[in-house]
């Protein structure tokens, strides 16, 4: 017998196979890290989400030619453009630019993680210093520091605060919020906030009085897949998905996933709210999310944001005015 006969064969098919797997394990290991750190936020609160399977929520969009109550209205430009700074000036933190949105407006911020503020780390706590020493990669860890001590500056100048300052706690499902102490304005609603990041592109929303999420993702070319599609999308989201061509099907998904992530986030519920009974469809136009029927209401929307990204925002109740605003440069100090 030759030697190697025993051997069984490998065929073309198998390792052309292989060659697939190989172009898409970076994508997978990064959707693995991201899945990593969210279950990581939540394995002190596993206890509060082992209950029953929530209902399945359905959008209510709005008859054609309706409008929401006046307070939550967006005009109809910005409903498309929103406000938005000019991208190619740098902006300098002006203390009228960073006063303390109007009940149910929103603020949102666009970070560059690959500028940190001066002082970044100074600014941090020691929680947060703790978590970015856990990142093996010093560019993952860079980027955590920027976009926290980002949160601080932005936050500390509305709240008339130093960065260095403000103090955090955790909601029930490891949502972050200011401490109470924080919220120093009398008879002033509380100031809230969300921060979602891809790559080194970070959002910050910022409201009064009401809770919000935000989400951006980076478009990554190949996904989804049939498995990833399943794991995330509702039956009849998915149906409507395979009825798309095929070159539209990557950024009609993650479009999608944003708007489901900036639910989740908004309703502070985590894992807890598996991702495919939140039903928000493939169509990118404002619209109402509820949460439970007859519960919480969800205002639910895209957001512009730069090429090769998806973003969303939600509110529970909705909200009025957003202005949007990219920050390449900062004032030096706090």
């Amino acid at each position: 017998m030759p030697a190697g006969a025993c051997l069984p064969m490998i065929r073309q098919q198998d390792m052309d196979e292989c060659g697939q797997l190989n172009k898409r394990a970076p994508v997978w290991r990064d959707c693995l890290q991201r899945f990593r750190a969210r279950i990581m936020r939540l394995r002190n609160f596993r206890s509060a989400c082992i209950r029953q399977p929530l209902p399945i929520i359905n959008p209510a969009p709005r008859p054609q030619n309706a409008l929401m109550p006046p307070s939550l209205e967006l005009t109809q430009l910005e409903q498309h453009t929103l406000l938005r700074t000019k991208s190619d000036a740098p902006l300098t933190l002006q203390t009228k630019a960073l006063a303390r949105p109007q009940p149910r407006d929103v603020q949102v911020w666009e970070l560059n993680l690959d500028q940190p503020p001066p002082d970044a780390l100074q600014w941090l706590d020691m929680a947060e210093r703790t978590r970015a020493q856990r990142f093996v990669h010093a560019l993952h860890r860079n980027r955590y520091i920027a976009a926290h001590a980002w949160l601080r500056r932005i936050l500390g100048d509305c709240l008339e605060r130093a960065p260095q300052d403000l103090q955090f706690v955790l909601g029930p499902y490891g949502k972050p919020e200011l401490a109470a102490s924080e919220q120093t304005c009398a008879g002033a609603a509380a100031l809230r906030f969300n921060l979602s990041h891809s790559n080194n592109i970070a959002l910050l929303a910022v409201s009064t009085g009401m809770d919000i999420g935000v989400d951006i993702e980076a478009i990554r070319p190949g996904l989804p897949d049939a498995t990833l599609a399943a794991g995330v999308l509702t039956a009849a989201e998915l149906a409507e998905l395979e009825r798309l061509p095929a070159g539209q099907r990557t950024p009609v998904f993650f479009a999608c996933w944003t708007r489901k992530e900036a639910c989740m986030k908004a309703l502070g519920l985590g894992l807890a709210l598996e991702p495919k009974r939140l039903h928000v469809g493939m169509a990118t136009q404002r619209q109402q999310v509820h949460h439970q029927p007859g519960k919480t209401q969800l205002d639910l929307a895209p957001l512009h944001c730069r090429d090769g990204y998806a973003a969303a925002l939600a509110a529970v109740d909705g909200f009025g005015r957003v202005t949007m605003h990219t920050i390449d440069e900062l004032s030096p100090g706090g």
